[in-house]
């Protein structure tokens, strides 16, 4: 099974990531931590950009093809909403 995640790189550009922790390294975390979570589930996770107003500590994501948020700015939060879209 396939899942398709998109996380708004304006958002990760902006609240996720820190000196010496790039976006790539943000997103192979998440796809990381995914698979070892629900290694039954090929992730493919991208960034793309959601043109919407990135609130500060926040990742505006598109699960299931709906539009969600997580409640913080890091990897843990992004997974625990991905998953808990995905049920």
């Amino acid at each position: 099974m396939i899942k398709h995640i998109e996380i708004c790189a304006s958002c990760a550009k902006g609240s996720a990531t820190d000196p010496g922790f790039s976006l790539k390294d943000f997103v192979e975390a998440i796809q990381r931590e995914l698979s070892e979570r629900k290694p039954e589930v090929q992730w493919q996770v991208q960034t793309t950009s959601c043109q919407r107003f990135c609130p500060p500590q926040k990742i505006t994501l598109i699960v299931s093809n709906k539009l969600t948020m997580s409640r913080d700015a890091t990897v843990e939060s992004v997974v625990e909403e991905i998953l808990r879209r995905e049920g």
